[in-house]
């Protein structure tokens, strides 16, 4: 049983504290009452259902705001601690039962949630290279449960030396991961192509302390060269590289340097495929078979047969077709450069996105020849298919659109918007009028469907354009306060039926007004626990942790700018 600390002086995290709907506490280790500022409290609902989560900053201190009146649960995650629920109930293996916790019932005011944590046994190694001996700095160790189910992992430093701590005594695993080398799961036990049954490596019998797992690994083979210009021969350096399993699973991707040479190392003997992705010139499948549309059956390519050391695989690509074009206002004819284009192949499947330079301009390339569809989208205007066939409510059937035959050189793609109607107004704290300048105002259409976010600026006001005429539904998200769906409905825990809320009817042009009044502290303005008064912490989300918080536009384009072999990774502006 974990110790608790009696006394626990609890520290203010803001000048003033929170009058009303938050949960607030401070995060220590129980053998020496030091703070801990590593890893999250996590937020519940009644239901068990995640909220969001606060980072405790230098002094261990946490606030969670926002929060309508209710029960909720919260438990610490990824601390290096042996993690726990509220109150003083452990997460065996790192895994719990979120209800099983002490609710914690919150009214008008702050409610306290202290935890003390014991430290927890460790899993602790070194990562070398078998022939050498030198250490290994690349990739992560992971670290699983009994049944096989992640818990995290550990990055070794760059003597090779890694440490997982905050486990209770049992039984786990451990691979390693993206090391460059071959990867094993422990002990000694290859992963054959990248991939392995977890529980078929050795248990570690994990009991209080630290238990030694190293990791010894060997070269394997690896698919390495060079990606250029079929006509010039200059290197291509956007984009990357994907290796596929001989069954055509992507194991990963390698990226090219300034001189576009490329490596993808520990691989086991065996058969591969590989092509190239979002070069911005037409990729293809290895060896020289292109990805019409940007779509291509990897098991086609020519297979790459791998063995121990380096297998050259070179790719020369052409420039393939473009859509290029302007977006302008079609009152005025001045450019846009908010949003995006996207453009689709023959079947309406999303490839990828342009974006709109100051002057409008915008170029997506590397198409094989065929038929493509063309969408404007998040411009506040009137967002539009190509050739002029609107997107009503935002939505629209990509096929219906007028097809974009491409060749060998660019076909041009104009869109002349209209402005189309808008939802604007102002957020405030019902109880000074004081604007409220975080979260955002999520606009849906009227089946519910979230179409996007608007964002208050400094003064409290924002703006949503771009809509056809129709009903709409708005809500506040993520503001600190009480959030609501228009008009005045609260939403309990941060969850609401965007339905039930009040329509707003929306013309063709013109402005409707949606303010918001939210009940709340004056001076308690979170974003999901990220953000304190007077001061902002600036994170960057790991893997584990991108799920807690939604930033849609951001994430969109990241994603859309790298395809899908980048994650999002986003730090609270």
């Amino acid at each position: 049983m974990l110790k608790r600390l009696a006394g626990l002086a609890v520290f203010a995290y803001m000048a003033t504290s929170a009058v009303a709907g938050s949960i607030e506490g401070r995060v220590m280790a129980s053998a020496t009452a030091q703070p801990i500022s590593t890893g999250t409290v996590r937020i519940y609902n009644s239901a068990g259902t995640l909220l969001g989560s606060a980072f405790p900053d230098a002094s261990g201190n946490y606030t969670y705001g926002g929060l309508a009146a209710g029960t909720y649960f919260a438990r610490t995650n990824a601390t290096g601690f042996f993690d726990e629920l509220g109150d003083n109930k452990p997460c065996a293996q790192g895994v719990c039962t979120i209800t099983a916790g002490t609710p914690i019932l919150v009214g008008a005011g702050a409610t306290t949630v202290n935890f003390a944590l014991d430290t927890g046994s460790s899993i602790a190694g070194k990562v070398t290279a078998s022939a050498s001996g030198q250490p290994t700095s690349t990739g992560t160790v992971r670290i699983y449960g009994s049944t096989g189910t992640l818990l995290g992992s550990a990055f070794p430093d760059a003597a090779g030396n890694y440490t997982y701590s905050g486990l209770a005594t049992g039984t786990y695993f451990a691979r390693t991961n993206a090391t460059g080398f071959f990867d094993e799961l422990w002990d000694n036990k290859p992963c054959a192509q990248g991939v392995c049954t977890i529980t078929s490596g050795t248990p570690i019998s994990v009991g209080t302390g630290t238990t030694t797992v190293n990791f010894s690994l060997d070269t394997g083979g690896s698919i390495n060269g060079k990606v250029t210009i079929s006509t010039t021969g200059q290197p291509i350096s956007t984009g990357s590289v994907r290796i596929y399993s001989s069954a055509g699973t992507l194991l990963g991707s390698a990226f090219p340097d300034a001189a576009g040479n490329y490596t993808y190392g520990g691989l086991a003997v065996g058969t591969y495929f590989a092509r190239t992705n979002a070069t911005g010139f037409a990729d293809q499948l290895w060896n020289g078979i292109p990805c019409a549309n940007g779509n291509c059956t990897v098991t086609v390519g020519t297979p790459i047969s791998v063995g121990t050391g380096g297998t050259t695989v070179n790719f020369a690509l052409s420039a393939g077709g473009s859509i290029t074009g302007k977006v302008t206002a079609s009152a005025t004819g001045q450019p846009i450069s908010t949003g995006t284009v996207r453009v689709f192949n023959s079947a309406g499947t999303l490839l990828g996105s342009a974006f709109p330079d100051a002057a409008g301009n915008y170029t997506y390339g590397g198409l094989a020849t065929g038929s493509y569809f063309a969408r404007t989208n998040a411009t506040g205007f009137f967002d539009e298919l190509w050739d002029n066939k609107p997107c009503a409510q935002g939505i629209c059937t990509f096929t219906s659109g007028t097809p974009i035959s491409i060749g060998a050189g660019a076909a041009t793609a104009n869109f002349a918007l209209d402005a189309g109607g808008s939802i604007a107004g102002k957020v405030t704290a019902s109880a000074t009028g004081q604007p409220i300048s975080d979260g955002t105002v999520r606009i849906y259409n009227s089946a519910g469907t979230l179409l996007g976010s608007a964002f208050p600026d400094a003064t409290g006001n924002y703006t949503y354009g771009g809509l056809a005429a129709g009903v709409y539904f708005a809500r506040t998200n993520g503001t600190g306060f009480i959030d609501e769906l228009w008009n005045d409905m609260p939403c309990p825990q941060g969850v609401c039926t965007i339905t039930s809320g009040t329509a707003i009817n929306v013309s063709a042009s013109g402005v409707t007004i949606a303010n918001f009044q939210l009940a709340g502290a004056v001076d308690l303005i979170f974003r999901n626990g990220f953000e304190i008064a007077g001061s902002i912490q600036t994170r960057i989300l790991s893997s584990d942790e991108s799920d807690e918080t939604s930033f849609e536009p951001e994430c969109t384009k990241m994603r859309q700018q790298t395809a899908d072999d980048s994650k999002c990774w986003l730090g609270v502006q």
